[in-house]
């Protein structure tokens, strides 16, 4: 499944400035105010993931004449690192993720048609790109001149996703 070829967004809560100290720590910024948005994806109309995006002030900016994602229930096939992409001076280049499992909230169960309590994949992915320097200590990295330009916080059915990965060394 291609996210922006075959897939649906449905915005929940539009594109909006908010103080979020979690949030705003994550992305590595210096103040606590994040710009958010609320979406569900679906795949031929069956919901399969509700997803909580956060960005900093630069990338909120950039996108909030972003008509996709400024108004509740607006529709459409577009993503937000394609919008970003667009948008910012320097590119994404590269993604920090941890894939775990929780229980559907009330606004998950509604979101995805799904009973509270019900198990989903719980997917949390920071997107970083080339520009200014990367302040984690993982020593891993591909990047070492990155900057958080994305944080996703997502629930997802674990019936319609699957996650493949290759490893080499």
């Amino acid at each position: 499944m291609g996210l922006s070829a075959d897939t649906q967004m449905d915005v929940i809560t539009p594109l909006r400035r908010q103080v979020d100290v979690t949030a705003a720590g994550r992305l590595r910024l210096p103040g606590d105010i994040v710009h958010t948005v609320a979406f569900r994806r679906s795949h031929h109309g069956t919901p399969f993931c509700l997803t909580n995006v956060s960005l900093p002030p630069e990338a909120g900016l950039a996108l909030a004449s972003a008509a996709e994602l400024t108004a509740e229930g607006a529709t459409s096939e577009v993503t937000i690192i394609g919008l970003l992409d667009d948008r910012l001076d320097a590119p994404i280049a590269e993604a920090e993720q941890s894939i775990t499992v929780a229980l559907a909230d009330g606004a998950a169960a509604g979101a995805l048609g799904c009973p509270a309590g019900h198990p989903l994949l719980r997917i949390d992915r920071l997107y970083l790109d080339t520009n200014g320097t990367r302040s984690s200590s993982r020593s891993a990295t591909s990047c070492p001149n990155c900057t958080p330009t994305e944080l996703i916080s997502a629930v997802a059915s674990p019936d319609a996703l699957s996650h493949i990965s290759f490893s080499c060394r």
